[in-house]
């Protein structure tokens, strides 16, 4: 009998003990699946071109006064993504993935001037530089993007 008291008492231990773990893990003590991003901010456009060009490793960028020379037709592979390209200097082109099923779309034209803030990646994988991630990120993973059009803020809540 005493045995039996005894297993019973360390059942009951462990089963409070996954009781109190329970009550106190929080998902954000979790890191999340995706590494995290290395986070640049250029100061400018010849900096994004110098570090292009040097392949230095870029994630999150700030393109501004980027003039819109081709508006392409939307991307339907997966989630609807609005496309155009963009020159930046020295007539680097980097063509803008901006998904419209998470944010507006961008009333652009070409000859336009915009600003965008996103993910740049570049490389073998890609024939001129790409950006995406313009929007806000819904599992908030990344840090949130944006385009900004003749004063309006896309695809960030509270703007820049």
């Amino acid at each position: 009998m005493n045995k039996h008291l005894n297993k019973l008492v360390v059942a009951f231990i462990l089963a409070w003990a996954v009781v109190i773990f329970g009550l106190n893990y929080k998902s954000s003590d979790v890191e999340p699946a995706i590494p995290k991003q290395k986070e640049v901010t250029m100061n400018s456009n010849a900096e994004i071109v110098a570090a292009i060009k040097k392949s230095a490793p870029l994630k999150y960028v700030i393109v501004t006064n980027a003039k819109v020379v081709k508006l392409l037709t939307d991307d339907k592979n997966g989630p609807l993504h609005q496309r155009w390209i963009m020159e930046i200097e020295n007539g680097l082109t980097i063509t803008v993935f901006h998904n419209v099923n998470i944010a507006e779309r961008v009333p652009l034209t070409e000859g336009s001037y915009v600003t965008v803030a996103g993910e740049l990646e570049y490389g073998d994988k890609w024939k001129d530089p790409i950006m995406h991630w313009t929007h806000e990120d819904p599992q908030g993973r990344r840090k949130a993007g944006y385009v900004i059009f003749n004063g309006t803020t896309y695809g960030h809540a509270t703007g820049p």
